[in-house]
């Protein structure tokens, strides 16, 4: 991954600076945006371990890696400057506690088990960020910064009995660029809520080494969305004047934006085998175009149903050589579709905070190739259950802009069945997606 490809992804995500042109209308701020700020928040994110093996006189192997997942919470502190009359600027340090782990379980029928997990236990992250306001009370912004990991990992082997039998834990730290983007609103006087996106490209680590015969190498990426309450004087709340009956009526729109895949894997061959990874990780960029309609309820409350199509590059990569040949392998989520079901509350006329719950069905291809000996390629297709969250900002009165964050759990896929042997797996893929929409 370049840093120019994950810049690109918090403009779609932020899209802070792209979107002045549209909102030429703003009257000067009554808010004062200049000052500190202190806030906490919960979130969710994914990590991507990207493993690179040297094996000299040997071969390569090249994997796009090793995937985890889970939650996070975090404490803020910063301040901000208004510049000029609708552009801030501002600088923060944060820190975050995690679970975010890969975790590999596994037993031996007669011999025993074995668990091993590694885990970002916790972060700490410097950041600036600069972004224009939407309106009063509302700030889409682009942020850029410094963060710092810690990674914990633990391996366990007991006996057939669960009695241990060894158990070693090591530590180590890493640093990282931080990309994303979010917006921020005020929700009542002296309060903001927002939502977040954050991608750290932490540095290589190499984690073994033979010298002269092996080495392995990671860098783990790390993909997490966040929803943060902060207290911030001088931001106002804003009053209802009846302008919120632009949110009813159909929609349509077009975006894009970052997601992350965990492919979670469980083998079994009966009492003599069993083992799960949490698993096997990807990412990507994705298109979209949604449709919708949504209905204002009692002056604050909005309710909608939409339906969405993405095209995707998110992908799962393999390459390796050895011996004067090679292997490529390739699993992408090539396409999706989702029907969804929304429902918010305005914290102002212009700005709606909601969630989504519906269905998401995805179309993977798989592409294996052993130049000069073999190449095989496949389809499958999974659905399951879509949820998230989102805050969506009018620009003007017919275009509006909305960031949301999305997790899917895709339904349990048999991939083998044989001998006594199968091997399942169950797929998850979080993203974060920015939409323009036109309002009829």
């Amino acid at each position: 991954m370049t840093i120019a490809r994950h810049i690109a992804t918090i403009a779609l995500f932020s899209s802070a600076l792209a979107t002045s042109a549209i909102a030429a209308d703003i009257q000067q701020p009554v808010s004062d945006w200049t000052g500190w700020h202190v806030g906490a928040g919960v979130g969710y994110g994914m990590v991507n371990h990207e493993i690179d093996i040297d094996a000299p006189g040997l071969g390569t192997l090249d994997f796009s890696g090793f995937g985890g997942e889970g939650g996070l919470a975090t404490l803020e502190a910063g301040y901000d400057l208004n510049v000029g009359s609708n552009f801030v600027l501002g600088a923060q340090v944060d820190y975050t506690y995690s679970g975010v782990s890969t975790d590999i379980n596994g037993f031996i029928g007669g011999l025993g088990s074995a668990d091993y997990e590694l885990e970002a236990t916790h972060a700490i992250s410097a950041i600036i960020r600069g972004g224009h306001l939407i309106n009063d009370n509302t700030l889409m912004y682009s942020l850029i910064g410094w963060t710092h990991t810690w990674w914990n990992g633990d391996l366990g082997v007991a006996d057939n009995n669960g009695a241990p039998v060894f158990g070693a834990s090591y530590d180590y730290d890493t640093d990282g660029l931080t990309l994303g983007g979010g917006i921020e609103s005020a929700i009542a006087n002296n309060t903001t809520l927002k939502l977040e996106y954050r991608y750290t490209m932490n540095e290589d680590a190499n984690i073994f080494t033979i010298p002269g015969f092996l080495s392995i190498d990671e860098n783990a990426n790390v993909h997490t969305a966040r929803a943060v309450l902060s207290y911030r004087p001088g931001v106002m709340g804003a009053d209802f004047d009846g302008s919120e009956e632009r949110w009813n009526g159909l929609r349509v729109g077009i975006g894009g934006g970052y997601s992350m895949i965990n492919h979670v894997l469980e083998a079994s061959a009966g009492p003599a085998f069993g083992a799960e990874l949490s698993g096997i990780g990807g990412e990507g960029f994705f298109g979209t175009a949604e449709v919708g309609y949504d209905i204002l309820l009692a002056d604050r409350f909005v309710a909608g149903i939409q339906g969405d199509y993405s095209l995707s590059t998110a992908s799962t990569d393999l390459d390796a050589a050895a011996f004067g040949g090679s292997l490529s392998y390739e699993l992408e989520a090539t396409h999706s579709a989702s029907a969804l079901l929304r429902a918010g509350v305005l914290s102002s006329p212009d700005v709606l905070w909601y969630g989504i719950a519906g269905y998401t069905h995805t179309w993977f291809n798989g592409d294996l190739d052993v130049p000069g000996l073999f190449s095989a390629s496949y389809d499958f297709d999974e659905g399951g259950l879509t949820a998230g969250a989102g805050v969506e900002v009018m620009l003007t009165d017919n275009v509006s802009w909305k960031s949301e964050y999305r997790y899917t759990n895709l339904g349990d896929v048999n991939i083998f069945s044989g001998g006594g042997f199968t091997l399942d797996s169950a797929t998850n893929i979080q993203q974060v997606r920015s939409v323009l929409t036109y309002r009829f």
